[in-house]
């Protein structure tokens, strides 16, 4: 079970740069978890993530899907995250 908070769920062959890129400034708000591999069959068949197809989900600290992308569509994400979970620089 995680803790509360924004959850972001990296889904197929793990690409480590688009991590770096999409987090920036929120990585310390953002847990990131990579489901890949035969442990997570039944979590991608259960997500409607094909076998070595990449998708990503970010779980709010309600426990709701906030977002969900097919690929790794950096900038929608991006985007999305600008909206509600904006990053404060001084």
């Amino acid at each position: 079970v995680a803790a509360p908070g924004w959850h972001l769920l990296l889904c197929g062959p793990n690409r480590q740069s688009d991590q770096a890129e999409l987090l920036g400034a929120r990585a310390d708000v953002i847990a990131v978890h990579h489901l890949d591999g035969p442990a997570y069959a039944q979590a991608l068949h259960l997500l409607g993530v094909a076998r070595q197809q990449q998708a990503v989900f970010l779980i709010r600290p309600d426990g709701h899907i906030g977002y969900r992308g097919n690929g790794m569509n950096i900038a929608a994400l991006t985007s999305y995250l600008d909206r509600w979970l904006p990053t404060h620089t001084s």
